[in-house]
Protein backbone atom coordinates (compact mmCIF):
# COMPACT_ATOMS: atom_id res chain seq x y z
CA UNK A 1 0.00 0.00 0.00
CA UNK A 2 1.28 3.29 -1.15
CA UNK A 3 2.65 5.30 2.24
CA UNK A 4 0.51 8.06 0.78
CA UNK A 5 -2.78 5.94 1.19
CA UNK A 6 -2.07 4.76 4.27
CA UNK A 7 -1.40 8.58 5.67
CA UNK A 8 -4.77 9.04 4.56
CA UNK A 9 -6.25 5.96 6.37
CA UNK A 10 -4.93 6.75 9.48
CA UNK A 11 -5.54 10.44 9.39
CA UNK A 12 -9.41 9.99 8.82
CA UNK A 13 -9.07 7.26 11.74
CA UNK A 14 -7.74 10.42 13.98
CA UNK A 15 -10.29 12.91 12.47
CA UNK A 16 -12.97 10.00 13.47
CA UNK A 17 -11.77 9.95 16.74
CA UNK A 18 -11.42 13.14 17.55
CA UNK A 19 -15.20 13.66 16.59
CA UNK A 20 -16.01 10.77 18.82
CA UNK A 21 -14.20 12.29 21.67
CA UNK A 22 -15.63 15.88 21.00
CA UNK A 23 -19.11 14.49 21.15
CA UNK A 24 -18.65 11.97 24.58
CA UNK A 25 -17.27 15.82 25.95
CA UNK A 26 -20.31 17.74 24.81
CA UNK A 27 -22.88 15.34 26.19
CA UNK A 28 -21.18 14.57 29.65
CA UNK A 29 -20.87 18.34 30.48
CA UNK A 30 -24.57 18.77 29.39
CA UNK A 31 -25.03 15.35 31.38
CA UNK A 32 -23.57 17.88 34.06
CA UNK A 33 -25.58 20.48 33.78
CA UNK A 34 -29.09 18.70 33.53
CA UNK A 35 -28.09 16.83 36.65
CA UNK A 36 -26.69 20.44 38.38
CA UNK A 37 -30.48 21.86 37.36
CA UNK A 38 -32.44 19.23 38.92
CA UNK A 39 -30.55 19.35 41.99
CA UNK A 40 -31.10 23.43 41.80
CA UNK A 41 -34.94 22.62 40.85
CA UNK A 42 -35.78 20.59 43.77
CA UNK A 43 -34.10 22.97 46.50
CA UNK A 44 -35.98 25.43 44.47
CA UNK A 45 -39.47 23.86 44.29
CA UNK A 46 -39.49 22.61 47.78
CA UNK A 47 -38.16 26.33 49.17
CA UNK A 48 -41.24 27.63 47.34
CA UNK A 49 -39.44 30.32 45.80
CA UNK A 50 -37.95 31.86 48.73
CA UNK A 51 -34.12 30.00 48.28
CA UNK A 52 -32.70 32.56 47.05
CA UNK A 53 -29.35 31.43 45.88
CA UNK A 54 -31.24 28.43 43.64
CA UNK A 55 -33.96 31.06 42.46
CA UNK A 56 -31.21 33.08 40.66
CA UNK A 57 -28.94 29.96 39.65
CA UNK A 58 -32.71 28.63 38.17
CA UNK A 59 -33.86 31.98 36.44
CA UNK A 60 -30.07 32.36 34.95
CA UNK A 61 -30.19 29.02 33.46
CA UNK A 62 -33.86 28.54 32.63
CA UNK A 63 -34.02 29.42 29.04
CA UNK A 64 -30.71 26.82 28.27
CA UNK A 65 -32.60 24.27 30.22
CA UNK A 66 -35.77 24.11 28.44
CA UNK A 67 -33.76 24.15 24.77
CA UNK A 68 -32.30 21.22 25.53
CA UNK A 69 -35.33 19.40 26.73
CA UNK A 70 -36.68 20.26 23.23
CA UNK A 71 -40.34 18.59 22.82
CA UNK A 72 -40.15 17.25 26.62
CA UNK A 73 -40.46 20.00 27.76
CA UNK A 74 -43.01 21.36 25.52
CA UNK A 75 -47.17 20.68 26.15
CA UNK A 76 -48.84 19.91 23.02
CA UNK A 77 -51.79 22.01 25.04
CA UNK A 78 -52.17 23.19 28.00
CA UNK A 79 -55.61 24.84 30.03
CA UNK A 80 -54.82 27.22 32.80
CA UNK A 81 -56.98 26.26 35.65
CA UNK A 82 -60.86 27.92 35.72
CA UNK A 83 -60.04 28.60 31.76
CA UNK A 84 -62.20 28.39 29.03
CA UNK A 85 -58.78 28.26 26.22
CA UNK A 86 -56.05 26.21 25.58
CA UNK A 87 -52.11 27.40 25.26
CA UNK A 88 -50.53 25.40 22.61
CA UNK A 89 -46.92 24.30 22.60
CA UNK A 90 -47.05 24.84 26.58
CA UNK A 91 -42.96 25.55 27.69
CA UNK A 92 -43.03 24.22 30.84
CA UNK A 93 -40.10 25.54 32.64
CA UNK A 94 -40.47 28.69 31.39
CA UNK A 95 -44.25 29.26 32.06
CA UNK A 96 -43.93 27.09 35.67
CA UNK A 97 -40.72 28.18 37.27
CA UNK A 98 -41.75 32.36 37.74
CA UNK A 99 -45.04 30.90 38.75
CA UNK A 100 -43.02 28.82 41.89
CA UNK A 101 -41.32 32.12 42.66
CA UNK A 102 -44.64 34.36 42.90
CA UNK A 103 -46.52 31.15 44.52
CA UNK A 104 -49.49 30.78 41.73
CA UNK A 105 -47.87 27.05 40.29
CA UNK A 106 -49.99 23.68 40.22
CA UNK A 107 -48.35 21.26 41.74
CA UNK A 108 -48.89 18.91 39.10
CA UNK A 109 -46.85 21.63 36.75
CA UNK A 110 -44.19 21.15 38.85
CA UNK A 111 -43.99 17.36 38.73
CA UNK A 112 -44.41 17.60 35.03
CA UNK A 113 -41.08 19.28 35.46
CA UNK A 114 -39.51 17.09 37.55
CA UNK A 115 -40.52 14.20 35.01
CA UNK A 116 -39.13 15.98 32.30
CA UNK A 117 -36.28 16.65 33.56
CA UNK A 118 -35.71 13.22 34.86
CA UNK A 119 -36.94 11.72 31.43
CA UNK A 120 -33.97 13.92 29.65
CA UNK A 121 -31.29 12.75 32.39
CA UNK A 122 -32.10 9.41 31.03
CA UNK A 123 -32.34 10.15 27.36
CA UNK A 124 -28.08 11.57 27.90
CA UNK A 125 -27.31 8.35 29.92
CA UNK A 126 -28.49 6.20 27.21
CA UNK A 127 -26.68 8.32 24.81
CA UNK A 128 -23.15 8.78 26.89
CA UNK A 129 -23.50 4.65 26.61
CA UNK A 130 -23.44 4.74 23.15
CA UNK A 131 -21.16 7.08 22.87
CA UNK A 132 -18.64 4.87 25.20
CA UNK A 133 -19.86 1.73 22.38
CA UNK A 134 -18.84 3.75 19.79
CA UNK A 135 -15.13 4.59 21.26
CA UNK A 136 -13.75 0.62 21.38
CA UNK A 137 -15.56 0.11 17.52
CA UNK A 138 -12.41 1.15 14.95
CA UNK A 139 -15.25 0.85 12.08
CA UNK A 140 -16.83 4.04 14.04
CA UNK A 141 -13.73 5.88 13.56
CA UNK A 142 -13.97 5.90 10.20
CA UNK A 143 -17.00 6.37 9.33
CA UNK A 144 -17.14 9.58 11.67
CA UNK A 145 -13.65 10.35 9.65
CA UNK A 146 -15.62 10.28 6.52
CA UNK A 147 -18.51 12.05 7.28
CA UNK A 148 -16.33 14.70 8.61
CA UNK A 149 -14.44 15.03 5.04
CA UNK A 150 -18.31 14.55 3.52
CA UNK A 151 -19.07 17.59 5.54
CA UNK A 152 -16.06 19.99 4.88
CA UNK A 153 -17.75 22.31 2.58
CA UNK A 154 -20.53 23.28 4.92
CA UNK A 155 -17.79 22.99 8.02
CA UNK A 156 -16.63 26.04 5.84
CA UNK A 157 -19.65 27.63 5.40
CA UNK A 158 -20.05 27.67 8.87
CA UNK A 159 -16.52 29.75 9.72
CA UNK A 160 -17.57 32.12 7.28
CA UNK A 161 -20.64 32.65 9.75
CA UNK A 162 -23.39 32.02 6.04
CA UNK A 163 -24.69 29.00 8.18
CA UNK A 164 -25.32 28.40 12.37
CA UNK A 165 -22.82 25.79 13.72
CA UNK A 166 -26.21 23.78 14.50
CA UNK A 167 -26.82 23.19 10.64
CA UNK A 168 -23.74 21.59 10.09
CA UNK A 169 -24.08 19.10 13.04
CA UNK A 170 -27.59 18.43 11.84
CA UNK A 171 -26.32 18.18 8.27
CA UNK A 172 -22.99 15.61 9.28
CA UNK A 173 -25.05 13.76 11.71
CA UNK A 174 -28.26 13.27 8.67
CA UNK A 175 -29.38 9.58 7.10
CA UNK A 176 -27.58 11.07 3.61
CA UNK A 177 -24.44 12.08 5.37
CA UNK A 178 -24.08 8.49 7.80
CA UNK A 179 -25.29 6.02 4.93
CA UNK A 180 -22.88 7.92 2.36
CA UNK A 181 -20.12 7.23 4.95
CA UNK A 182 -21.25 3.75 5.28
CA UNK A 183 -21.02 2.81 1.69
CA UNK A 184 -17.49 4.24 1.48
CA UNK A 185 -16.45 2.58 4.57
CA UNK A 186 -17.89 -0.48 3.16
CA UNK A 187 -16.73 -0.20 -0.39
CA UNK A 188 -12.80 -0.07 1.46
CA UNK A 189 -13.19 -2.97 3.24
CA UNK A 190 -14.29 -4.87 1.05
CA UNK A 191 -11.46 -3.72 -1.73
CA UNK A 192 -9.06 -4.55 1.27
CA UNK A 193 -10.64 -7.92 1.68
CA UNK A 194 -10.55 -8.98 -2.09
CA UNK A 195 -6.77 -7.95 -2.49
CA UNK A 196 -5.88 -10.22 0.37
CA UNK A 197 -7.40 -13.05 -1.12
CA UNK A 198 -6.20 -12.31 -5.05
CA UNK A 199 -3.37 -9.93 -4.34
CA UNK A 200 -3.55 -6.08 -4.39
CA UNK A 201 -1.95 -6.28 -7.86
CA UNK A 202 -3.86 -8.42 -9.45
CA UNK A 203 -7.12 -7.25 -8.05
CA UNK A 204 -6.08 -3.63 -9.28
CA UNK A 205 -5.17 -5.27 -12.84
CA UNK A 206 -8.40 -6.96 -13.30
CA UNK A 207 -10.35 -3.62 -12.79
CA UNK A 208 -8.10 -1.43 -14.98
CA UNK A 209 -9.03 -4.25 -17.63
CA UNK A 210 -12.31 -3.54 -16.87
CA UNK A 211 -11.74 0.14 -16.80
CA UNK A 212 -13.13 0.35 -12.51
CA UNK A 213 -11.21 2.64 -10.75
CA UNK A 214 -9.88 0.31 -7.73
CA UNK A 215 -11.64 1.02 -4.61
CA UNK A 216 -9.53 2.67 -1.28
CA UNK A 217 -7.91 0.16 0.95
CA UNK A 218 -8.88 0.80 4.46
CA UNK A 219 -6.55 -1.43 5.84
CA UNK A 220 -2.84 -1.58 4.60
CA UNK A 221 -1.72 -4.64 3.18
CA UNK A 222 1.93 -5.34 3.65
CA UNK A 223 3.83 -7.69 0.90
Amino acid sequence: MPPQAMITVIAIFLLGGAQLLRRRAFLVERQKFTHEFQRYFVRFAESRGTDSESFVWVMKNMDRMQANLGVIGVLDGYRPAFANYIVRNYQILINTLPEIQTGHAHPDMIDSCQVAILRYIGTLDRWVADSNHQLVNPLVYLKEGVSTIISLPVYLLSALGLIAIESTERFRLSRFVQFLSICVVLVGLVGSIIGIVTGWDQFTKTLEQLHISPPPLIFPLHK
